[in-house]
């Protein structure tokens, strides 16, 4: 029933296979187990596929109740125990990396207490602040403020904060605080050998 599924050996992905992939489709979606590792997993492969042309979406399957018990089941008890129309249905409902991304973050905080919002806010926008696409932070920076249950332009307001002593740090070496372009010049002849 799925023509185009690849799985890597456990939940290793590589830069190499993701070239290979990239020859067949500019779309992903990682499935990895539900348990800490798989999350893991999935958050160490979304960093690896952020500045690539994918389109990268994630995939969390529910866990399935046994004898009283959830338990974690990857794709193929998945498709085993619920069908191949139950699988497309939770695949057509994958988040995107940033959605997941948000909902991790989110997930680690009670909202309803004050000194863990103001902490979710510092964390969210960080995250928020590390999109180069202004529309993009926008977006995301009214979700995650829905989210918090404060106002939009207080988390825009963190989101550029963070994003302007993000750019203010510069490269490594370089002073912090001080804008590239307003750094002196190396004195001629300083450079690295060629």
């Amino acid at each position: 029933d799925f023509d185009n599924a690849v799985a890597s050996m456990g939940t290793a992905l590589t830069t190499e296979q993701t070239k290979i992939l990239s020859r067949y489709t500019k779309e992903l979606v990682l499935c990895y187990d539900n348990d800490a590792a798989g999350q893991m997993a999935t958050q160490k492969n979304i960093d690896l596929l952020k500045d690539s042309e994918f389109t990268v979406r994630v995939l969390q399957l529910p866990r399935r109740l046994v004898d009283g018990e959830y338990i974690k089941q990857d794709v193929d008890d998945f498709i085993k125990f619920q069908g191949p129309a139950a699988f497309e249905a939770v695949l057509s409902g994958s988040a995107n990396q940033m959605d997941y991304r948000m909902d991790a973050v989110a997930a680690k905080y009670d909202l309803s207490d004050p000194s863990q919002k103001v902490a979710y806010g510092e964390a969210i926008s960080a995250l928020i602040a590390s999109l180069p696409n202004a529309v993009e932070r926008e977006v995301y920076a009214g979700r995650a403020a829905e989210t918090a249950g404060i106002s939009r332009t207080a988390m825009l307001t963190e989101v550029e904060r963070k994003k302007k002593k993000k750019a203010g740090a510069g490269p490594p070496g370089a002073p912090a605080g001080e804008p590239e372009h307003r750094r002196p010049a190396p004195a001629p002849g300083a450079g690295h050998p060629l």
